[in-house]
């Protein structure tokens, strides 16, 4: 109406921030005098506005900052600032024009110059928080039990030759009886809390990731928490399957970015021969045991550890990967038993031509979403299914096979806990180092696809 149209500030200004709308709010409003609820309903409306305004500004100003800035050498890229200007804000959703200058000048002098000078990046940090989350420690436990191919042979209607052609597996680790998934687990959180130097009382939360629990309930981590003595942290457990790791290492990253907590465990484990048919050719040859544990922490100045990431589901995959038997759907009964329901099914050809085009295609888009190409990467860590899937999206990114890990030869698929012990592999063979940036795959059963921008920071 006559007494509140004048509110609306389009004939004063070109561009809103947050002067402007407390101008009008003190001024505009007193031009027009009109009723309490009717001056705070305008208020509302042009702060609503601003937040529109101000978030259409970062999508616009984000989306050329990833795509459109100009490429440099892998050795000029560590030496190069860090740009976007969400970053020098460190406000999520603001940009320059957006903010005032005293405001923008106090974020970056806090935000930009003592926390990304001393380490730099050439892309765009990404998510844009106060506070970053980064891997500080790692701790890797495989059961000292083989089971090679020659032991296979034995077992099923294969051999040697065939199993490495199609998989690229040698050999794999496997449990003795009565072993569960939180003593795997237990493991490599020792050895994870051992390389920090810290006690398991000091952790605030623990997240597992895995599709072998030890029970239906109570969760895994509750079982790894009792046995670790970690009193006082929370947890649960992730599972989806071979990305269920990168899921649980982002929500932990959450975590960590929320301030919510300063220590936080990931431990991706599982005992995959517990729930393996060994007369089933086409699973038994591809999975073994194993589990390995991340200690995220806040980055320290100059640090930046965690980037960016891009997780993915399609359910309609789920029954090409799948153990039918044991849930509310099927539960365990003498027919499900007989009717072996109880062990994986896989298809392997549909699951194969998934896997090779999904994580190509989610690496790719998050290398574009930075602004960054596969050569500018000093390590790639994916997930350990195939040989063939893994040197394919290497060759499509461009990544030079150096900078590849590949340890299925030695461990086969250990579900979630491929990528840490690929992790630990890369440090044994000097192939990553503190400051490497670092990419993480991975794709699986649901299907789920999961993929990570990091810096090392160990």
């Amino acid at each position: 109406d006559s007494g509140t149209r004048n509110l609306w500030p389009v004939d004063s200004c070109s561009c809103v921030d947050f002067e402007t709308v407390h101008t009008f709010h003190s001024t505009k409003a007193v031009e027009h005098p009109t009723q309490a609820k009717t001056r705070l309903e305008w208020a509302t409306v042009a702060l609503t506005i601003v937040a529109i305004l101000a978030r259409s500004e970062y999508h616009r100003t984000c989306a050329g900052s990833y795509a459109t800035q100009s490429r440099q050498p892998r050795q000029v890229r560590k030496e190069a600032t860090a740009t976007g200007p969400c970053v020098c804000s460190g406000i999520p959703g603001a940009s320059h024009s957006a903010i005032q200058p005293a405001l923008y000048t106090q974020f970056r002098r806090t935000y930009t110059t003592e926390c990304f000078e001393a380490n730099p990046l050439k892309f765009d940090l990404r998510p844009r928080s106060l506070r970053r989350a980064k891997i500080s420690a790692l701790g890797t436990y495989v059961p000292p039990r083989l089971l090679t191919n020659a032991d296979l042979e034995k077992m099923v209607d294969t051999n040697d030759q065939w199993i490495v052609e199609r998989t690229g597996i040698r050999e794999r680790h496997i449990v003795d009886p009565g072993v569960a998934t939180s003593d795997i687990a237990v493991e490599a959180a020792r050895a994870c809390l051992a390389e920090r130097g810290i006690e398991p009382s000091e952790l605030e939360a623990i997240i597992v990731a895995t599709v072998t629990p030890d029970m239906m309930f109570p969760a895994t981590a509750c079982l790894v928490q009792h046995k670790l003595g970690a009193r006082g942290a929370w947890g649960f457990d992730v599972s989806a399957a071979c990305c269920a790791f990168v899921y649980a290492l982002q929500v932990g990253t959450k975590l960590i970015e929320s301030g919510a907590h300063k220590k936080v465990m990931v431990i991706g484990a599982d005992v995959m021969s517990s729930i393996v048919d060994y007369k089933d050719r086409a699973t038994c040859i591809i999975f073994g045991d194993g589990a390995g544990a991340v200690l995220l922490e806040p980055a320290e100045e100059g640090e930046v550890g965690m980037i960016d990431y891009l997780h993915e589901i399609d359910g309609s995959g789920a029954a090409s990967l799948y153990m039918p038997g044991g849930g509310s759907l099927h539960p365990p009964t003498a027919e499900t038993v007989a009717k072996n329901m109880h062990v994986v099914h896989q298809d392997g050809q549909a699951v194969y031509k998934f896997a090779v085009r999904k994580m190509s295609e989610a690496t790719e888009a998050l290398l574009v979403r930075n602004g960054i190409h596969g050569s500018d990467l000093d390590c790639f860590i994916p997930h350990q299914a195939n040989k063939r899937i893994i040197e394919s999206t290497a060759e499509r990114l461009g990544i030079e096979r150096e900078r590849v890990i590949i340890n299925i030869d030695r461990f086969g698929n250990t579900t979630a806990g491929t990528i840490p012990l690929a992790m630990q592999t890369a440090r044994e063979e000097n192939k990553l180092h503190k400051g490497d940036v670092v990419l993480l795959a991975s794709v699986g059963a649901g299907y789920t696809v999961g993929t990570c921008l990091l810096r090392w920071e160990i």
